[in-house]
Protein backbone atom coordinates (compact mmCIF):
# COMPACT_ATOMS: atom_id res chain seq x y z
CA UNK A 1 0.00 0.00 0.00
CA UNK A 2 1.28 3.52 -0.68
CA UNK A 3 0.46 6.34 1.45
CA UNK A 4 0.46 9.94 0.12
CA UNK A 5 0.08 12.89 2.32
CA UNK A 6 0.17 17.11 2.39
CA UNK A 7 2.37 18.50 5.02
CA UNK A 8 3.76 22.05 5.17
CA UNK A 9 7.14 23.10 4.31
CA UNK A 10 7.64 23.42 8.35
CA UNK A 11 6.62 19.96 8.72
CA UNK A 12 8.75 18.67 6.15
CA UNK A 13 11.44 19.94 7.78
CA UNK A 14 10.71 18.48 11.31
CA UNK A 15 10.23 15.45 9.74
CA UNK A 16 13.81 15.70 8.05
CA UNK A 17 15.05 17.00 11.34
CA UNK A 18 14.01 14.17 12.92
CA UNK A 19 15.28 11.57 10.57
CA UNK A 20 18.80 13.00 11.20
CA UNK A 21 18.63 13.75 14.64
CA UNK A 22 18.06 9.81 15.08
CA UNK A 23 20.11 7.98 12.49
CA UNK A 24 16.95 6.78 10.02
CA UNK A 25 17.55 7.17 6.55
CA UNK A 26 13.69 7.26 5.31
CA UNK A 27 10.60 8.66 5.93
CA UNK A 28 9.03 5.18 6.20
CA UNK A 29 11.43 4.21 8.89
CA UNK A 30 10.67 7.20 10.93
CA UNK A 31 6.71 6.39 10.01
CA UNK A 32 7.14 2.88 11.46
CA UNK A 33 9.02 3.75 14.65
CA UNK A 34 6.23 6.56 15.36
CA UNK A 35 3.69 3.67 14.56
CA UNK A 36 5.72 1.75 17.75
CA UNK A 37 5.56 4.03 19.83
CA UNK A 38 2.32 5.07 19.68
CA UNK A 39 0.87 1.81 19.96
CA UNK A 40 3.56 0.94 22.53
CA UNK A 41 1.72 4.01 24.35
CA UNK A 42 -1.69 3.26 23.46
CA UNK A 43 -1.07 -0.70 25.30
CA UNK A 44 0.06 1.26 28.19
CA UNK A 45 -2.60 3.65 29.25
CA UNK A 46 -5.14 0.77 28.36
CA UNK A 47 -3.43 -1.19 31.28
CA UNK A 48 -3.96 1.80 33.54
CA UNK A 49 -0.43 3.38 33.03
CA UNK A 50 1.08 6.77 32.96
CA UNK A 51 3.25 7.65 30.02
CA UNK A 52 5.66 9.96 31.54
CA UNK A 53 9.65 11.03 30.96
CA UNK A 54 11.40 10.21 34.69
CA UNK A 55 14.22 11.79 36.12
CA UNK A 56 15.23 9.74 38.57
CA UNK A 57 18.37 11.66 40.06
CA UNK A 58 15.61 15.05 40.87
CA UNK A 59 12.99 12.54 41.42
CA UNK A 60 10.81 14.51 38.71
CA UNK A 61 8.54 12.79 35.78
CA UNK A 62 6.58 14.96 33.56
CA UNK A 63 3.52 12.88 32.20
CA UNK A 64 2.74 12.90 28.84
CA UNK A 65 0.16 14.92 27.11
CA UNK A 66 -1.14 14.07 24.03
CA UNK A 67 -5.07 14.29 23.18
CA UNK A 68 -5.03 10.77 20.83
CA UNK A 69 -4.26 9.14 24.22
CA UNK A 70 -6.84 10.63 26.03
CA UNK A 71 -9.34 8.64 23.99
CA UNK A 72 -8.09 5.62 25.02
CA UNK A 73 -10.25 3.45 26.59
CA UNK A 74 -9.89 0.31 29.06
CA UNK A 75 -11.33 -2.73 28.10
CA UNK A 76 -14.32 -3.72 30.32
CA UNK A 77 -14.34 -7.45 31.68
Amino acid sequence: MRLQMEITEQQSAHLENLIQNTGLSTKKDLFNNALTLLSWAIDEVRNGNTIAAVNEEQKLYRELNMPVLSHVRRPTS
